[in-house]
């Protein structure tokens, strides 16, 4: 809770290139939907958004973070006693696995507190599986892992 893709291919000379193909565009496009998707439920995260997070959440949903695990519903309740101050976003790339099955991974910096005790000043490296469902995209799984700062 607390803490959500480019292709190039060279052979000898390249003579002509061809336009992108359907699949390629799909591709990209749904690319770019799932980020756009992850950070929706971080600007419901700091807007206490319950609505917004059980929209984009599937019913069989695990979430994963330093605290433990939760599923859906707690995924929600947890908005009560989370204040998210801000957040950054680095390096967001998404793994196609399938047409209907996506992962988004990124670096995440959050600033807040969680029942009134800060966060500890760490990034942490999130990812997100997407599944495509009856027509929509939603958040099955979610992991995130801080980023241990050497001294």
């Amino acid at each position: 809770m607390k803490r959500c893709v480019l292709l190039a291919v060279a052979a000898g000379l390249l003579v002509a290139a061809e336009p992108p193909t359907k699949k390629a565009a799909d591709k990209g496009s749904a690319e770019d939907k799932l980020i756009a998707l992850e950070r929706q439920t971080l600007v419901a995260l700091k807007k206490k958004d319950a609505d917004t997070i059980r929209r984009l959440t599937a019913d069989d949903f695990q979430g994963v973070l330093p605290s433990g695990t939760m599923d859906k519903k707690q995924a929600a309740a947890v908005l009560a006693d989370l204040d998210v101050e801000s957040y950054a976003v680095e390096s967001a790339k998404v793994l196609l696995i399938t047409p209907d099955v996506g992962v988004v991974r990124y670096r995440l910096k959050m600033k807040g507190s969680y029942k009134g005790k800060a966060f500890p000043d760490t990034s942490s490296y999130v990812s997100s599986t997407w599944v495509h469902r009856d027509g929509k995209w939603l958040n099955v799984y979610y992991q995130e892992t801080p980023i241990r700062q050497h001294k």
